[in-house]
């Protein structure tokens, strides 16, 4: 709790503690997985946060504002999402991620193909849709990945993100 509470303070929107293991063993097991490589920060991305009972902790702060996450197939970039979407929840002690927060005001977005879209001001976004469609209120009931995707963020900022 005073980790997620020294985030605003700091101007972040998450922490994960060095030598984290944010790999899970499956789909299916949300346990640590067998033999994964620890969170390892460099030095020009680390913080650092100071637990009341664990003192200075080193780790990856990811700073309010917009955060780009880009890297090689199976270099774990679903994995940090993962962590950072999760990391508004506590953790088991031990899971490998006891020291990985989130603000709780942080959400989640993602495209979802085939979704229903009422009245979305999308034009933050996308302005200009075959045959002249208005993006002011837009409504779908299949949208693309972009009209849901423009959607979500949308509706994510309505809702105080």
């Amino acid at each position: 709790m005073a980790l997620r509470a020294a985030l605003a303070e700091r101007g972040l929107v998450a922490f994960l503690a060095e030598g984290a293991v944010l790999a899970r063993a499956s789909g299916v097991d949300d346990g640590p997985l067998a033999d994964a490589v620890a969170l390892a920060v460099p030095d020009t991305l680390a913080v650092e946060l100071v637990a009341p009972h664990a003192g200075p902790l080193r780790g990856l702060g990811v700073p309010e504002g917009v955060t780009l996450i880009v890297g090689g197939g199976y270099h774990g970039k679903s994995t940090l999402l993962a962590a950072l979407a999760r990391g508004v929840y506590d953790h088991v002690p031990g899971d490998g991620r006891d020291r990985c927060v989130t603000r709780a005001d942080a959400m989640s977005v993602r495209a979802e193909d085939g979704r229903f879209i009422g009245g979305v001001d999308l034009r933050p976004f996308i302005s200009h849709l075959p045959g002249g469609r208005d993006t002011s209120a837009f409504e779908s009931a299949d949208a693309s990945g972009s009209t849901s995707q423009a959607a979500a963020i949308v509706e994510a900022l309505e809702a105080g993100a």
